[in-house]
């Protein structure tokens, strides 16, 4: 006999389809532009355009923002020129045609050279990682009277929605008294998470948009500029209630910077125009059932098993500080740092019963060398984020993000920097755990029954009184009741008193 089977859905974690796509172009320089001496810095913007799915090939498209860091023949100062560059790449799926899916972009081996005093080519490699959630299913067969069964417990995750929607904002602000900016260099924008408030359907987010601005003075020197704005937008979220557990991220598309010309009172204000994507997902823990054994004190049963298995979160909000020293060589002062958190590798470490996160702080550094001329520097400083493990012995996904806020610097020698901060680590990270679940049974002949009602059964520490119940053919919890067993391992040699059915 098969029965009819039951069946619980839990959320499945395909793993990650990745891809990866070339994008180079080059960038021939306006006239007004003076020539290349030296080019001494490149950073790759990625920004996906479109994701369109058929059948099981995902069409990822998009475009590359490289802003390039020069220093003219003419010696005035640090020159900047962007180019944009467009790329494609097709990822196989292979995940069910319901799954849910998300497209992260990460720049590597950003390169830029001149070609000649005018002319620039650039290339960097976008690496392609989609993330898809899925729904699965786990077997309960229904099962005929007279059979005893074991049952495990599980916490699992349960994905209940997910949106994203732009926001854009354009405004200007002041630059502070006596500094007047001829040109914008270098900016860096990140976002710090404030609050979270679930309505009916709806989620409403606030962060602080951090702007870090790199400019140049007329008198051809640099200075930086840190302002801070308040950001919220509302995301329509249905299936979103109180207990639930939201994600949200924040995905810069478009930034333009404008310095306005000085007013007769001195001052100068800065327009800028941002884009950015705000997405959220919901997710919820749910209890997930599933029967490990089955036995029947009457009919001889055969079960039929498969290896199940569940996803988990765990929800990541720490903050912490930074302090860094890293050596560049001989330098007389420093011009910019900008340092970018970049995790690679989340593992359990056994001895400590411990999530570890690790990772690098990839930096870059604008400086002057001895003779006072703009140079600059990358460096790779390791760090490790450690967490209580809390029963996730197997993490397969690291949903979080880290951002680095208050970032200050200065020279600690003549060769070295130190880097101070403020970091906010946020998010999910998602663990694994699997089992061996009936999925099915089949019913053979009637038990051979013997004499005796009663049986003695001297049970040694340790053993299982499922297994001995199971032996025996005789009801489980009867055994407890009958003997005073509190629990399913027995604590101590004894005889057990086995009524039969």
């Amino acid at each position: 006999m098969n029965p009819e089977m039951n069946r619980v859905q839990v959320l499945s974690l395909a793993p990650d389809r990745n891809g990866e796509a070339g994008a180079e172009c080059e960038i021939i320089l306006p006239d007004y532009c003076p020539n290349i001496l030296r080019i001494l810095q490149t950073t790759a913007h990625p920004t996906l355009t479109s994701a369109v799915r058929t059948g099981d090939r995902l069409t990822v498209e998009g475009s590359v923002e490289y802003k390039i860091l020069y220093l003219p023949e003419d010696g005035c100062g640090i020159k900047a020129v962007s180019q944009q560059a467009h790329f494609s790449c097709a990822v196989d799926l292979n995940c069910d045609a319901d799954a849910d899916y998300s497209v992260l972009l990460t720049p590597k081996n950003c390169v830029a050279r001149a070609l000649n005093p005018q002319k620039i080519y650039a290339r960097c490699t976008v690496l392609i990682q989609v993330k898809i959630n899925q729904t699965k299913e786990i077997p309960m067969p229904v099962l005929p009277g007279g059979c005893e069964t074991k049952s495990c417990k599980k916490r699992t995750a349960k994905h209940l929605c997910s949106a994203q929607k732009p926001l854009r904002i354009s405004d200007e602000f002041e630059i502070d008294p006596g500094k007047i900016a001829t040109e914008i260099l270098q900016t860096k924008i990140t976002f710090k998470e404030t609050e979270q408030k679930p309505l009916t359907d709806k989620l409403i987010v606030k962060a602080d948009m951090i702007l870090d601005l790199l400019c140049m003075a007329d008198d051809h020197t640099t200075f930086s500029l840190r302002k801070v704005f308040p950001i919220s937008q509302i995301l329509d979220l249905p299936g979103i209630h109180p207990k639930a557990i939201c994600k949200t991220g924040f995905e810069l598309i478009a930034s333009n910077f404008l310095a306005k010309d000085e007013t007769t009172d001195g001052s100068q204000a800065v327009n800028y125009d941002v884009e950015i994507q705000v997405s959220g997902d919901v997710y919820e823990e749910a209890e997930a059932v599933w029967t490990e054994d089955v036995y029947s004190v009457k009919k001889s049963v055969e079960c039929n098993r498969e290896t199940v298995t569940t996803e988990r979160f765990w929800k990541i909000e720490e903050s912490g500080t930074i302090r860094e020293t890293a050596e560049i060589g001989t330098c007389t002062g420093i011009l910019w740092v900008e340092v970018k958190p970049e995790l690679r590798g989340t593992y359990y470490r056994q001895e400590e019963d411990k999530l570890v996160s690790e990772g690098v702080w990839d930096c870059r550094i604008l400086m002057t060398d001895a003779d006072g001329t703009p140079c600059a520097a990358n460096r790779e400083l390791p760090f490790t984020l450690e967490i209580p493990a809390e029963g996730c012995k197997n993490p397969i996904r690291n949903d979080t993000s880290l951002i680095l806020t208050d970032l200050s610097w200065s020279l600690a020698d003549a060769s070295h920097v130190e880097i101070k901060g403020t970091y906010r680590w946020n998010g999910l990270i998602f663990g694994r755990e699997t089992a061996e679940a009936v999925s099915g049974i089949t019913e053979k002949d009637d038990r051979p029954r013997g004499g005796d009602a009663v049986v003695l059964y001297y049970a040694s520490k340790g053993e299982s009184a499922w297994k001995i119940a199971k032996e025996h053919a005789c009801p489980y919890e009867e055994l407890l009741r009958s003997n005073r067993l509190e629990q399913d391992e027995i604590d101590e040699d004894k005889m057990l008193m086995i009524i039969a059915c």
